[in-house]
């Protein structure tokens, strides 16, 4: 079981790979829409501040990026960890 801990040093690790996306973006080096990276890396920062926050992120992601990519791989699993430690299923 992954620690919000873990969670955390694994989301600060994403956005900086995430700001190295933009400024590739930033320098014609990435095929990414640079307002969806910005939208990502604002997105990061609310789900670190706030465990309420439900992302849209994913969307951005399944809609527009490529299958294969690995930011977005990536960035799909820390959602997927921030909804299992912060949106645990009640019992009926």
């Amino acid at each position: 079981m992954i620690t919000n801990s873990v969670f955390m040093q694994k989301l600060e690790g994403l956005y900086l790979a995430l700001q190295e996306e933009i400024s590739k973006s930033e320098q014609g080096l990435s095929e990414k829409p640079i307002q969806q990276l910005i939208t990502i890396r604002n997105e990061l920062e609310q789900m670190k501040a706030n465990k309420n926050y439900m992302p849209i992120f994913p969307m951005i992601i399944i809609d527009s990026w490529e299958h294969e990519d690995r930011l977005g791989q990536e960035l799909m699993e820390i959602f997927t960890i921030y909804k299992r430690l912060n949106y645990k299923r009640k019992s009926p």
